[in-house]
Formats: structure tokens, sequence, C-alpha cells
């Protein structure tokens, strides 16, 4: 598939924002009409190209990605109730309430607003699933725990925006800064709704990366948007890839993204993938071994960051990545899911293997070295 230079051109999203919603099923472009001409033959083969449906989609995400973050951003169309339109009006970028207010809005003040409320604020109140937690280490966190009361200070202004710049930004959601919106650079809008997809609905690879969980040595909000840029590279919708390179390429898991459903799971599957790499890399390190050499048990060295006391740390993040990358390419992706259900079965097979092989690195390790203490 050929197609020159400039990757997003023409899609600025001031006067192509109509397009963004109604090329879901709407006229596309010649290409895509020659995709679905030639879709037919290409379903019998493993590797399928996007059919017009996945391109819509595949073009919707990457307008997303090029949406740059800006308190105040808010893109606005009618809701028309169309068939594709109700397929995605569930996705976590929209306002909620679309069927009511007739209109599908992008809006970076209610991203921000959701992703305070649902990462920063809910989980830590009384009942919340950092709370009991977080209370139990307070002492030795030092951090600050919420009175238990019926009412919830959730920092929320008179204008009905959260505070920036706050602490809470860095300490509990894992940016870099205590204002967010520098680090959304790379990922757009779409790495934000992604964000907010997963202190929404994800609650369990959320608490994770908390204060209290087994990957809480690696920054959540920072992580999150590294997750996405890495599936944007692999599905071919991220800036360095040409958007007619996208549409012709060939893969064996295209056909799953006929459900837009499938990127909130690659998204929410792939975090919890690089949270088990952080508990594996954790074990590997506190595993009984041979106190004169400096090496892993396949022999090779490894990184020097907290390595004596066993820890990892933050400076470990480039190589967790680099593992967590492997496994969603080779082993989730490229087992060519149909569906998002197989897609999910893809996943639980790989937890079960790696565990598996942990385990028997564990067994080895306690044979040759004695149990640790």
């Amino acid at each position: 598939g050929g197609g020159g230079g400039g990757g997003g051109g023409g899609f600025s999203l001031g006067s192509s924002f109509a397009s963004l919603t109604t090329s879901i099923g709407d006229g596309l472009t010649s290409t895509t009409t020659a995709l679905s001409q030639s879709i037919a033959s290409n379903l019998a083969r493993q590797y399928t190209m996007p059919d017009r449906t996945v391109a819509s989609q595949v073009l919707m995400y990457r307008q997303l990605l090029h949406t740059v973050c800006k308190p105040g951003l808010r893109l606005s169309r009618s809701f028309d109730g169309t068939p594709a339109q109700r397929a995605v009006m569930h996705m976590p970028w929209w306002e909620q309430g679309v069927e009511k207010s007739k209109r599908m809005v992008i809006s970076y003040d209610n991203l921000i607003v959701r992703l305070w409320l649902s990462g920063a604020i809910m989980p830590y109140v009384d009942g919340g699933y950092a709370h009991d937690v977080a209370v139990a280490t307070a002492t030795t966190s030092g951090s600050e725990i919420p009175e238990p009361s019926g009412h919830v200070d959730s920092l929320i202004d008179s204008k009905g925006l959260p505070p920036i710049p706050h602490e809470y930004w860095v300490d509990r959601l894992g940016f870099q800064q205590t204002d967010p919106v520098t680090d959304f650079r790379s990922g757009g809008v779409l790495s934000l709704a992604m964000l907010v997809h997963v202190v929404e609905t994800c609650p369990h690879v959320h608490c994770r990366f908390l204060p209290s969980g087994p990957a809480h040595m690696v920054p959540f909000g920072i992580t999150c948007i590294n997750i996405t840029d890495m599936l944007a590279k692999f599905l071919m919708f991220s800036k360095s890839v040409d958007r007619i390179d996208a549409l012709l390429s060939q893969k064996p898991f295209w056909m799953m993204f006929g459900d837009p459903n499938a990127l909130l799971v690659c998204q929410e599957l792939a975090m919890d993938m690089l949270a088990d790499v952080v508990v594996e890399m954790v074990r590997e390190r506190t595993m009984p071994r041979n106190n004169n050499a400096n090496n892993d048990l396949d022999g090779t060295t490894q990184s020097l960051h907290g390595e004596s006391e066993g820890k990892v740390t933050v400076f470990d993040f480039a190589e967790i990545l680099e593992i967590t990358e492997k496994r969603v390419r080779d082993d989730l992706l490229g087992a060519g899911p149909k569906t998002v259900v197989e897609l999910r079965a893809v996943h639980g097979r790989i937890k079960a293997r790696y565990e598996k092989a942990m385990v028997r690195k564990e067994r080895e390790a306690e044979r040759k070295y004695g149990r640790k203490d």
C-alpha cells in the first residue's frame, strides 16, 4: 500500500469534526469503498485488511489521537440515532447522556472532571477500593486520609472543575506534574478518554496501580498514556503511520475491531498485563539466589536500580514497558482474536502461561539455593 507523506493530511479537527462521526458508517473515501469490495476475498485468509466499519473506527481513533487536549476544548455534533452512531455512543470520549441531549460532545473539561472524581476522589473515600488499604498504610506512607463521613469533598470548584494545580494529579493519578495537560501531548484526547475508561469501568485494573496495589511503583497516569501510544502504533492510527497505509494493511486482528469495544478492552488488558510484568519482576528479584552472582536465573544480568534489595522501582519502567509491548504485540494481538470474547480468552491463557512459568522458576530457585526467609 503506497500513500505519500502527510499522515494527518486534511484531518485537522476544527473543520472536519463532523466527519469524525459521519465517517462511521457514512461515505468514507474511494479507498475504503475499494477495500470493502476486496474484503470478501480477504476474509478467507488469516490476515485481513480493515473493512469499511473497521476503517471508520480507526480513522476516528486517529482523529482523537491528533486532537490536542486543552482546557475549554469542546467539539459537538448532532446525534441522529443512526445505527453507526448508536454503536459508538457509549464510548468514553463522549459526554454522557447522548440520547437525552441529542448531541455527541467531546469536552476536555468533562473528561478531566470524570478522571478526577473516579481516579483521585472516589477510590479514596470511606468504602472506596483504595480507602481501607490507604488507612492501613497511612502510617508508613504519611499520606493524608479523608475522614470517614457522609460528605465527600470532591474539591470541585464553583465552575464545576477540579483543582489545577493540585498534588493529587501526581500522588494519586500518577501524572508528571500537578497540571496533567502536558502529559496528553502524545496521545491527545484519546489518551485522556482511555484513562477515564480505566478509572470508571475497570476498578480491578486501576486498583493494581494504587498505593496499596502490587504495581504501585509505576505511575498510573503516565503508564496508561504509554499503553495508549503503544496500541496506536500496533493498530496503525499513530501519527507516524500514513493513513492510507493503515487502511491497506493486513493484520490478523482487524476483524475484531468491527466491535468498537475492542479498543477499550485492549487498553484494559494491556494495563493488566503490564501490572503482571511488574509482579513477575518483584517475584523474580525476591527469589533465593546465589549471592555471588548478579545474574538472573537464565543467566542474564539484571538492571541495578533497587536490584540488591530485590525492589522494582520507577527506574525499571522502560524495561517493564518493553516486556509488555512484546507480549501485547506477539501473544495478545498476534494470536489474531476475531472477537472481544476471544481476545479475553487469549488474555486468560497468556496470564496462566506466565504464572506457570514463574512458579516453575521459583521452585527451581528454591531447589538450587534453598528457601528464602
